[in-house]
């Protein structure tokens, strides 16, 4: 099952587990996403509220922006979770030969590009939430 599809408490309980994914990363993209989502919620207030008439289209694109980035953020709460197990896979693979030593690196420098990857996709989207929020 998705992260993204768990029942709040199934994923905090999850979280809180010997397990060691999902973890922070995956966290962080989720609370990135509850800020996209405040984010659209607030640009859904403020549109087509007469107050606000002038400021409909940039609010408009704000929601559909935010609205991009908090699923964004979801899938890369699920992105890190296989990301960090790629990197335990790569760790568990054999090294008895120079071959698998040779194959158990390369696929560990791989998993760890990926595992350095996802959690700055994470950051450059929450950056682009928090930019939302000031408009």
């Amino acid at each position: 099952m998705k992260l993204s599809e768990m029942k709040i408490d199934e994923f905090v309980k999850e979280l809180a587990s010997d397990s060691p994914a999902p973890g922070g990363g995956s966290v962080a993209a989720l609370s990135g996403s509850l800020g996209a989502a405040l984010v659209s919620m607030v640009s859904a207030l403020t549109v087509g509220k007469e107050k606000y008439r002038d400021n409909r289209e940039v609010m408009e694109k704000t929601g559909e922006e935010a609205r991009e980035l908090q699923t964004r953020l979801l899938e890369l709460m699920e992105e890190d979770t296989k990301a960090f197990n790629a990197y335990m896979a790569a760790l568990k693979l054999p090294k008895e030969t120079e071959e698998q030593k040779a194959r158990r690196k390369e696929a560990i420098q791989e998993a760890t590009k990926g595992a350095i990857d996802v959690p700055l996709k994470t950051l450059e989207a929450c950056r682009d939430v928090a930019a939302l929020a000031e408009t």
